[in-house]
């Protein structure tokens, strides 16, 4: 399912916890497949200028794209 074409694309915030890494915060934005965590992963990257080796660090926030049915205005 592209979500894109079904759903509206919004960003949060997001608080990073000890132990989070960009496979599983980008797995609870989107569907679940892997093709979906990895274009999360490189957009979260790109929008937070994130490095390929760059690993999260705790008590920090990083933007994270994620899609929704509803419009929220």
């Amino acid at each position: 399912m592209d979500q894109a074409s079904d759903s509206y694309k919004y960003y949060k915030e997001v608080y990073v916890e000890s132990g989070d890494t960009l496979w599983t915060i980008a797995e609870a934005y989107t569907d679940g497949s892997v093709s979906e965590i990895k274009d999360c992963i490189a957009e979260v990257r790109n929008i937070n200028g994130l490095s390929k080796y760059e690993t999260l660090k705790s008590g920090t926030y990083i933007t994270v794209p994620y899609y929704s049915a509803h419009y929220l205005h």
